[in-house]
Protein backbone atom coordinates (compact mmCIF):
# COMPACT_ATOMS: atom_id res chain seq x y z
CA UNK A 1 0.00 0.00 0.00
CA UNK A 2 2.71 2.45 0.85
CA UNK A 3 4.58 1.79 -2.40
CA UNK A 4 1.39 2.37 -4.46
CA UNK A 5 0.76 5.68 -2.62
CA UNK A 6 4.30 6.77 -3.37
CA UNK A 7 4.04 5.87 -7.03
CA UNK A 8 0.70 7.71 -7.32
CA UNK A 9 2.15 10.78 -5.61
CA UNK A 10 5.11 10.90 -7.98
CA UNK A 11 2.79 10.63 -10.97
CA UNK A 12 0.60 13.51 -9.71
CA UNK A 13 3.65 15.75 -9.20
CA UNK A 14 4.73 15.13 -12.80
CA UNK A 15 1.21 15.92 -14.05
CA UNK A 16 1.18 19.19 -12.05
CA UNK A 17 4.51 20.21 -13.56
CA UNK A 18 3.19 19.51 -17.07
CA UNK A 19 0.04 21.56 -16.44
CA UNK A 20 2.08 24.50 -15.13
CA UNK A 21 4.38 24.35 -18.14
CA UNK A 22 1.38 24.36 -20.45
CA UNK A 23 -0.08 27.37 -18.62
CA UNK A 24 3.21 29.23 -18.93
CA UNK A 25 3.35 28.53 -22.66
CA UNK A 26 -0.17 29.89 -23.10
CA UNK A 27 0.69 33.00 -21.09
CA UNK A 28 3.70 33.77 -23.28
CA UNK A 29 1.46 33.60 -26.35
CA UNK A 30 -0.59 36.61 -25.13
CA UNK A 31 0.64 39.70 -26.97
CA UNK A 32 0.04 43.34 -25.97
CA UNK A 33 -3.02 43.64 -28.23
CA UNK A 34 -4.61 40.59 -26.66
CA UNK A 35 -3.82 41.96 -23.15
CA UNK A 36 -5.65 45.20 -24.00
CA UNK A 37 -8.69 43.20 -25.08
CA UNK A 38 -8.60 41.14 -21.90
CA UNK A 39 -8.34 44.25 -19.76
CA UNK A 40 -11.28 45.84 -21.53
CA UNK A 41 -12.13 49.25 -20.04
CA UNK A 42 -9.94 48.86 -16.96
CA UNK A 43 -9.05 52.03 -15.05
CA UNK A 44 -5.30 52.69 -15.32
CA UNK A 45 -3.30 49.72 -14.13
CA UNK A 46 -6.18 48.32 -12.10
CA UNK A 47 -8.72 45.69 -13.13
CA UNK A 48 -11.63 47.95 -12.15
CA UNK A 49 -14.09 48.90 -14.88
CA UNK A 50 -14.67 52.45 -16.14
CA UNK A 51 -18.15 51.36 -17.18
CA UNK A 52 -19.00 50.24 -13.63
CA UNK A 53 -17.91 53.60 -12.21
CA UNK A 54 -19.88 55.56 -14.81
CA UNK A 55 -23.03 53.48 -14.32
CA UNK A 56 -22.76 53.78 -10.53
CA UNK A 57 -22.43 57.55 -10.68
CA UNK A 58 -25.28 57.81 -13.20
CA UNK A 59 -27.58 56.30 -10.58
CA UNK A 60 -27.02 59.42 -8.46
CA UNK A 61 -28.70 61.61 -11.11
CA UNK A 62 -32.21 60.41 -10.32
CA UNK A 63 -31.68 58.35 -7.21
CA UNK A 64 -33.98 55.57 -6.09
CA UNK A 65 -32.16 54.43 -2.96
CA UNK A 66 -31.87 50.66 -2.64
CA UNK A 67 -29.62 47.95 -1.22
CA UNK A 68 -28.16 47.41 -4.71
CA UNK A 69 -27.14 51.07 -5.09
CA UNK A 70 -25.67 51.03 -1.59
CA UNK A 71 -23.69 47.90 -2.48
CA UNK A 72 -22.37 49.48 -5.71
CA UNK A 73 -21.37 52.68 -3.94
CA UNK A 74 -19.63 50.76 -1.15
CA UNK A 75 -17.68 48.83 -3.77
CA UNK A 76 -16.72 52.13 -5.43
CA UNK A 77 -15.64 53.40 -1.99
CA UNK A 78 -13.35 50.38 -1.64
CA UNK A 79 -12.00 51.03 -5.14
CA UNK A 80 -10.76 54.49 -4.12
CA UNK A 81 -7.89 52.87 -2.26
CA UNK A 82 -6.33 52.79 -5.77
CA UNK A 83 -4.78 56.05 -6.99
CA UNK A 84 -5.79 55.38 -10.61
CA UNK A 85 -9.44 55.13 -9.55
CA UNK A 86 -9.17 58.44 -7.66
CA UNK A 87 -7.63 60.13 -10.69
CA UNK A 88 -10.43 58.78 -12.88
CA UNK A 89 -13.13 60.03 -10.49
CA UNK A 90 -11.60 63.50 -10.61
CA UNK A 91 -11.77 63.38 -14.42
CA UNK A 92 -15.47 62.66 -14.03
CA UNK A 93 -15.82 65.75 -11.76
CA UNK A 94 -16.64 63.67 -8.71
CA UNK A 95 -16.34 66.62 -6.24
CA UNK A 96 -19.19 68.37 -8.10
CA UNK A 97 -21.23 65.17 -8.07
CA UNK A 98 -20.70 64.83 -4.29
CA UNK A 99 -21.84 68.41 -3.70
CA UNK A 100 -24.96 67.84 -5.86
CA UNK A 101 -25.83 64.75 -3.81
CA UNK A 102 -25.55 66.73 -0.58
CA UNK A 103 -27.90 69.38 -1.95
CA UNK A 104 -30.48 66.98 -3.41
CA UNK A 105 -30.76 64.06 -0.98
CA UNK A 106 -31.10 63.52 2.76
CA UNK A 107 -30.32 59.77 2.96
CA UNK A 108 -27.68 59.52 5.71
CA UNK A 109 -26.02 56.34 4.50
CA UNK A 110 -25.73 57.80 0.98
CA UNK A 111 -24.15 60.97 2.37
CA UNK A 112 -21.66 58.99 4.45
CA UNK A 113 -20.51 56.93 1.46
CA UNK A 114 -20.36 59.83 -1.00
CA UNK A 115 -18.31 62.01 1.36
CA UNK A 116 -16.20 59.00 2.36
CA UNK A 117 -15.30 58.45 -1.30
CA UNK A 118 -14.34 62.12 -1.62
CA UNK A 119 -12.25 61.90 1.56
CA UNK A 120 -10.41 58.87 0.14
CA UNK A 121 -9.73 60.78 -3.07
CA UNK A 122 -8.30 63.73 -1.12
CA UNK A 123 -6.14 61.39 0.95
CA UNK A 124 -4.73 59.76 -2.19
CA UNK A 125 -4.22 62.50 -4.80
CA UNK A 126 -3.56 66.25 -4.98
CA UNK A 127 -6.54 68.22 -3.64
CA UNK A 128 -6.04 71.16 -6.04
CA UNK A 129 -9.16 70.15 -7.99
CA UNK A 130 -11.33 70.77 -4.91
CA UNK A 131 -12.55 74.37 -5.03
CA UNK A 132 -13.09 76.50 -1.93
CA UNK A 133 -16.82 76.57 -2.74
CA UNK A 134 -16.95 72.77 -2.84
CA UNK A 135 -15.01 72.54 0.42
CA UNK A 136 -17.50 74.90 2.10
CA UNK A 137 -20.36 72.76 0.83
CA UNK A 138 -18.87 69.60 2.35
CA UNK A 139 -18.12 71.40 5.62
CA UNK A 140 -21.73 72.57 5.84
CA UNK A 141 -22.60 68.94 6.68
CA UNK A 142 -20.93 69.43 10.08
CA UNK A 143 -24.39 70.54 11.24
CA UNK A 144 -25.71 66.99 10.97
CA UNK A 145 -26.17 64.74 14.01
CA UNK A 146 -24.71 61.52 12.61
CA UNK A 147 -21.30 60.36 13.84
CA UNK A 148 -20.59 58.20 10.79
CA UNK A 149 -21.15 61.11 8.40
CA UNK A 150 -19.21 63.51 10.61
CA UNK A 151 -16.20 61.17 10.63
CA UNK A 152 -16.08 61.33 6.82
CA UNK A 153 -16.45 65.12 6.77
CA UNK A 154 -13.60 65.45 9.26
CA UNK A 155 -11.47 63.02 7.21
CA UNK A 156 -12.12 65.27 4.19
CA UNK A 157 -11.00 68.45 5.95
CA UNK A 158 -7.99 66.66 7.45
CA UNK A 159 -6.80 65.74 3.96
CA UNK A 160 -7.21 69.31 2.69
CA UNK A 161 -5.52 70.77 5.76
CA UNK A 162 -2.57 68.41 5.32
CA UNK A 163 -2.23 69.28 1.63
CA UNK A 164 -2.64 73.08 1.68
CA UNK A 165 -0.89 76.11 3.10
CA UNK A 166 -4.06 78.18 3.60
CA UNK A 167 -7.62 77.19 4.47
CA UNK A 168 -9.89 80.11 3.44
CA UNK A 169 -12.99 77.87 3.70
CA UNK A 170 -12.41 77.33 7.44
CA UNK A 171 -13.82 80.19 9.49
CA UNK A 172 -15.07 80.85 12.99
CA UNK A 173 -18.34 79.02 12.29
CA UNK A 174 -16.53 75.84 11.18
CA UNK A 175 -14.28 75.94 14.24
CA UNK A 176 -17.32 76.38 16.49
CA UNK A 177 -18.79 73.21 14.97
CA UNK A 178 -15.54 71.36 15.65
CA UNK A 179 -15.63 72.75 19.16
CA UNK A 180 -19.15 71.39 19.63
CA UNK A 181 -18.10 67.92 18.49
CA UNK A 182 -15.10 67.89 20.83
CA UNK A 183 -17.28 68.93 23.76
CA UNK A 184 -20.27 66.68 23.15
CA UNK A 185 -19.37 63.54 21.23
CA UNK A 186 -18.78 60.20 22.93
CA UNK A 187 -17.68 58.44 19.74
CA UNK A 188 -13.96 57.60 20.01
CA UNK A 189 -13.38 57.49 16.24
CA UNK A 190 -15.06 60.84 15.72
CA UNK A 191 -13.19 62.44 18.62
CA UNK A 192 -9.83 61.11 17.42
CA UNK A 193 -10.46 62.32 13.87
CA UNK A 194 -11.65 65.71 15.15
CA UNK A 195 -8.57 66.18 17.34
CA UNK A 196 -6.38 65.19 14.40
CA UNK A 197 -8.31 67.58 12.16
CA UNK A 198 -7.88 70.42 14.64
CA UNK A 199 -4.15 69.75 14.88
CA UNK A 200 -3.79 69.85 11.09
CA UNK A 201 -5.92 72.97 10.65
CA UNK A 202 -3.97 74.92 13.26
CA UNK A 203 -0.52 73.81 12.08
CA UNK A 204 1.85 76.30 10.41
CA UNK A 205 -0.55 79.21 11.05
CA UNK A 206 -2.90 78.03 8.27
CA UNK A 207 -5.87 79.79 9.85
CA UNK A 208 -6.26 83.47 10.56
CA UNK A 209 -5.47 84.26 14.18
CA UNK A 210 -8.82 86.06 14.57
CA UNK A 211 -10.56 82.68 14.29
CA UNK A 212 -8.46 81.02 17.00
CA UNK A 213 -10.04 81.12 20.46
CA UNK A 214 -8.71 79.92 23.79
CA UNK A 215 -11.70 77.65 24.32
CA UNK A 216 -10.34 75.38 21.56
CA UNK A 217 -7.75 74.30 24.12
CA UNK A 218 -10.38 73.56 26.73
CA UNK A 219 -12.61 71.59 24.36
CA UNK A 220 -9.61 69.57 23.10
CA UNK A 221 -8.74 68.65 26.69
CA UNK A 222 -12.33 67.54 27.32
CA UNK A 223 -12.27 65.38 24.17
CA UNK A 224 -9.02 63.77 25.32
CA UNK A 225 -10.47 63.12 28.77
CA UNK A 226 -13.57 61.54 27.23
CA UNK A 227 -11.44 59.19 25.10
CA UNK A 228 -9.39 58.21 28.16
CA UNK A 229 -12.53 57.55 30.20
CA UNK A 230 -14.11 55.41 27.47
CA UNK A 231 -10.89 53.42 27.07
CA UNK A 232 -10.59 52.94 30.83
CA UNK A 233 -14.15 51.65 31.02
CA UNK A 234 -13.63 49.37 28.01
CA UNK A 235 -10.45 47.80 29.38
CA UNK A 236 -10.92 48.32 33.16
CA UNK A 237 -7.86 50.57 33.42
CA UNK A 238 -7.01 52.75 36.41
CA UNK A 239 -7.88 56.44 36.18
CA UNK A 240 -4.29 57.58 35.72
CA UNK A 241 -3.24 54.92 33.19
CA UNK A 242 -2.41 55.97 29.61
CA UNK A 243 -1.94 52.55 28.11
CA UNK A 244 -3.93 52.23 24.89
CA UNK A 245 -3.08 53.43 21.39
CA UNK A 246 -6.22 55.56 21.35
CA UNK A 247 -5.21 57.32 24.55
CA UNK A 248 -1.66 57.97 23.39
CA UNK A 249 -2.78 59.10 19.95
CA UNK A 250 -5.33 61.48 21.47
CA UNK A 251 -2.68 62.87 23.82
CA UNK A 252 -0.33 63.52 20.90
CA UNK A 253 -3.07 65.38 19.02
CA UNK A 254 -3.97 67.41 22.12
CA UNK A 255 -0.40 68.52 22.74
CA UNK A 256 0.06 69.31 19.05
CA UNK A 257 -3.07 71.49 19.09
CA UNK A 258 -1.90 73.50 22.10
CA UNK A 259 1.58 73.85 20.60
CA UNK A 260 0.13 75.01 17.28
CA UNK A 261 -2.14 77.57 18.93
CA UNK A 262 0.76 78.92 21.00
CA UNK A 263 2.79 79.37 17.81
CA UNK A 264 0.35 82.14 16.83
CA UNK A 265 1.62 84.26 19.72
CA UNK A 266 3.86 87.19 18.84
CA UNK A 267 6.40 86.97 21.66
CA UNK A 268 7.67 90.48 20.88
CA UNK A 269 4.29 91.94 21.83
CA UNK A 270 4.33 92.26 25.62
CA UNK A 271 0.63 93.18 25.75
CA UNK A 272 -0.50 90.44 23.42
CA UNK A 273 -4.28 90.06 23.78
CA UNK A 274 -4.17 86.65 22.17
CA UNK A 275 -1.66 85.46 24.78
CA UNK A 276 -3.93 86.74 27.55
CA UNK A 277 -6.86 84.91 25.94
CA UNK A 278 -4.96 81.61 25.92
CA UNK A 279 -3.83 82.00 29.53
CA UNK A 280 -7.50 82.24 30.58
CA UNK A 281 -8.12 78.74 29.20
CA UNK A 282 -4.78 76.98 29.74
CA UNK A 283 -5.66 75.88 33.29
CA UNK A 284 -7.51 72.73 32.21
CA UNK A 285 -4.53 71.71 30.08
CA UNK A 286 -2.12 72.28 32.98
CA UNK A 287 -4.30 70.17 35.28
CA UNK A 288 -4.33 67.35 32.74
CA UNK A 289 -0.58 67.72 32.22
CA UNK A 290 -0.06 67.28 35.96
CA UNK A 291 -1.93 63.95 35.84
CA UNK A 292 0.00 62.80 32.76
CA UNK A 293 3.43 63.57 34.21
CA UNK A 294 2.49 61.89 37.47
CA UNK A 295 1.79 58.74 35.45
CA UNK A 296 5.21 58.95 33.78
CA UNK A 297 7.04 59.52 37.07
CA UNK A 298 7.28 55.75 37.66
CA UNK A 299 10.16 53.67 36.33
CA UNK A 300 7.97 51.19 34.51
CA UNK A 301 6.10 53.98 32.71
CA UNK A 302 9.00 56.17 31.63
CA UNK A 303 11.60 53.56 30.65
CA UNK A 304 12.59 53.16 27.93
CA UNK A 305 11.98 56.78 26.96
CA UNK A 306 9.74 56.78 23.91
CA UNK A 307 9.90 59.25 21.04
CA UNK A 308 6.38 60.36 21.87
CA UNK A 309 7.38 61.27 25.45
CA UNK A 310 10.33 63.26 24.12
CA UNK A 311 7.91 65.11 21.83
CA UNK A 312 5.64 65.83 24.81
CA UNK A 313 8.46 67.36 26.86
CA UNK A 314 9.76 69.50 23.99
CA UNK A 315 6.22 70.75 23.45
CA UNK A 316 5.70 71.43 27.18
CA UNK A 317 8.88 73.50 27.36
CA UNK A 318 7.76 75.54 24.36
CA UNK A 319 4.23 76.06 25.71
CA UNK A 320 5.42 77.03 29.19
CA UNK A 321 7.97 79.50 27.88
CA UNK A 322 5.67 81.13 25.33
CA UNK A 323 2.79 81.54 27.79
CA UNK A 324 5.13 82.25 30.71
CA UNK A 325 3.22 79.75 32.83
CA UNK A 326 3.62 80.05 36.59
CA UNK A 327 5.41 77.60 38.84
CA UNK A 328 3.43 74.41 39.43
CA UNK A 329 4.38 72.29 42.42
CA UNK A 330 2.86 69.04 41.22
CA UNK A 331 4.38 69.21 37.75
CA UNK A 332 7.79 70.24 39.08
CA UNK A 333 7.93 67.30 41.49
CA UNK A 334 6.92 64.86 38.74
CA UNK A 335 9.57 66.24 36.38
CA UNK A 336 12.21 65.96 39.10
CA UNK A 337 11.20 62.33 39.71
CA UNK A 338 11.40 61.50 36.02
CA UNK A 339 14.73 63.29 35.62
CA UNK A 340 16.18 61.39 38.57
CA UNK A 341 15.14 58.07 37.00
CA UNK A 342 16.85 59.05 33.76
CA UNK A 343 20.01 60.28 35.49
CA UNK A 344 20.21 57.10 37.54
CA UNK A 345 19.90 55.00 34.40
CA UNK A 346 22.30 57.25 32.47
CA UNK A 347 19.74 57.93 29.74
CA UNK A 348 20.78 60.46 27.13
CA UNK A 349 17.23 61.87 27.12
CA UNK A 350 17.80 63.29 30.63
CA UNK A 351 19.06 66.59 29.17
CA UNK A 352 15.61 67.36 27.81
CA UNK A 353 14.01 66.80 31.20
CA UNK A 354 16.75 68.81 32.91
CA UNK A 355 15.77 71.73 30.68
CA UNK A 356 12.18 71.42 31.88
CA UNK A 357 13.39 71.37 35.51
CA UNK A 358 15.38 74.50 34.78
CA UNK A 359 12.22 76.30 33.65
CA UNK A 360 10.61 75.82 37.07
CA UNK A 361 13.76 77.01 38.82
CA UNK A 362 13.58 80.04 36.52
CA UNK A 363 9.98 80.98 37.38
CA UNK A 364 9.67 79.57 40.91
CA UNK A 365 10.10 81.39 44.19
CA UNK A 366 13.14 80.20 46.10
CA UNK A 367 11.21 79.25 49.23
CA UNK A 368 8.76 77.13 47.22
CA UNK A 369 11.59 75.41 45.37
CA UNK A 370 13.42 74.58 48.58
CA UNK A 371 10.28 73.26 50.23
CA UNK A 372 9.34 71.03 47.29
CA UNK A 373 12.87 69.70 46.73
CA UNK A 374 13.06 68.61 50.38
CA UNK A 375 10.57 65.88 49.49
CA UNK A 376 13.46 64.10 47.75
CA UNK A 377 16.64 62.62 49.19
CA UNK A 378 19.50 65.10 49.37
CA UNK A 379 21.79 63.14 47.06
CA UNK A 380 19.02 63.06 44.42
CA UNK A 381 18.58 66.83 44.58
CA UNK A 382 22.33 67.46 44.67
CA UNK A 383 22.89 65.34 41.55
CA UNK A 384 20.03 67.09 39.76
CA UNK A 385 21.32 70.57 40.59
CA UNK A 386 24.88 69.74 39.60
CA UNK A 387 23.67 68.56 36.21
CA UNK A 388 21.59 71.68 35.81
CA UNK A 389 24.56 73.84 36.64
CA UNK A 390 26.84 72.08 34.16
CA UNK A 391 24.24 72.54 31.40
CA UNK A 392 23.21 76.10 32.23
CA UNK A 393 24.81 77.61 29.11
CA UNK A 394 22.41 75.62 26.91
CA UNK A 395 19.16 76.97 28.39
CA UNK A 396 17.10 79.73 26.79
CA UNK A 397 16.09 81.05 30.22
CA UNK A 398 18.10 80.93 33.44
CA UNK A 399 17.69 82.12 37.02
CA UNK A 400 21.27 81.70 38.15
CA UNK A 401 20.54 83.27 41.52
CA UNK A 402 17.95 80.60 42.34
CA UNK A 403 20.18 77.83 41.01
CA UNK A 404 23.17 78.91 43.08
CA UNK A 405 21.04 79.29 46.21
CA UNK A 406 19.66 75.78 45.76
CA UNK A 407 23.15 74.36 45.27
CA UNK A 408 24.25 75.98 48.50
CA UNK A 409 21.23 74.50 50.26
CA UNK A 410 21.41 70.93 48.97
CA UNK A 411 24.98 70.29 47.84
CA UNK A 412 27.12 69.57 50.88
CA UNK A 413 30.30 70.04 48.82
CA UNK A 414 29.35 73.45 47.51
Amino acid sequence: MEENKSEKSDTMVEEDKEMKNNCNLLATDIDSEMMVKLRGDAIGNTMYSETFVAKTLMQLTNLQWSDKIEEDLCFLWDMTLEKDVCDYLLKLSYPSIACDVILKYDENRLMEIVIGILANICCTVDTADITDKQAKMILSVLDIDDSLILIQVVRFIKALAYDREQLPFVDEVVLEKFNYILLNSCNVDLLLNSLDGMSKMTSDNKLEVKFIKGDLIQSSVIAFQCICKLEQERLSLLDDEIETNHQRTALTYLIQIVTNICSYINTDDKNNEFSNELNKHIGTFIDELSRILNYYSRDECVLPVSEELQFYIKAFIFIFQVLNIDYNKSIFKSVVSITNILLTNKCEECELFLEFCNYFIYVGKLDNLKSDLKCFQQDVVSNLLKNLYSNKSTYDVLNEENLNALLSEFDGNK
